[in-house]
């Protein structure tokens, strides 16, 4: 019987899932953080989701977050919104779009 200590099966296991995920996502140009974000967009944009919503959620500071949605709006997988019902107050909510959510099923996947 192979005398391998159970945790280093599961550490072997933990790293090929990572690099298979790294892989996956270095293929949608897209980090760690942005997938989290797409995902975190999907899960709550029911509701109404603003950009301070996501800021809270990942312990960010506001420009980071500015900076991070940018990006996936640049790549189009969000886009932010104002609701014709909410000018006055010019809060920008984000829908996740069809390249957004395609991705994130891609990730889910793995």
């Amino acid at each position: 019987m192979d005398e391998t200590p159970v945790s280093n099966l599961f550490r072997s296991i933990m790293n090929k899932a990572r690099w298979d995920s790294e892989r996956k996502l270095k293929e949608l140009e897209v980090t760690p953080q942005q997938a989290r974000a797409i995902a975190y967009i999907i899960d709550h944009e029911e509701r109404g989701l603003i950009q301070k919503d996501l800021a809270d959620a990942f312990q960010r500071r506001g420009a980071s977050i500015t900076s991070l949605l940018q990006g996936l709006e640049s790549r189009g997988y969000i886009e932010r919104r104002i609701p014709a019902n909410n000018e006055r107050q010019k809060k920008e909510f984000m829908h996740c779009k069809k390249a957004g959510r395609l991705s994130i099923r891609l990730i889910r996947f793995l």
